[in-house]
């Protein structure tokens, strides 16, 4: 399983996305949520720090229900 999928999972069982908003909204391209803060600048992993991205050249965003991790630069993966 990708470490990506582990993190949103593990938070996912322990309810750490329960009553978080979207504190980001562009209509027709993205929602943002997953920081408990609310102000996109918050959220921890699973594991309590970063982990590395796993990006793979041949997946794309092509259509609706996409789920990706926003970060702040390259291997800064949390929560969002």
């Amino acid at each position: 399983i990708p470490k990506t999928c582990e993190n949103f999972i593990k938070l996912c069982k322990k309810n750490y996305y329960d009553g978080t908003i979207f504190h980001r909204s562009i209509r027709n391209f993205v929602i943002q949520g997953g920081d408990p803060t609310g102000t996109g600048t918050g959220g921890e992993s699973y594991w309590g720090k970063p982990f590395k991205d796993e990006i793979k050249p041949n997946l794309s965003h092509t259509g609706r229900g996409v789920l990706s991790m926003a970060n702040s630069g390259p291997n800064t993966n949390k929560s969002q």
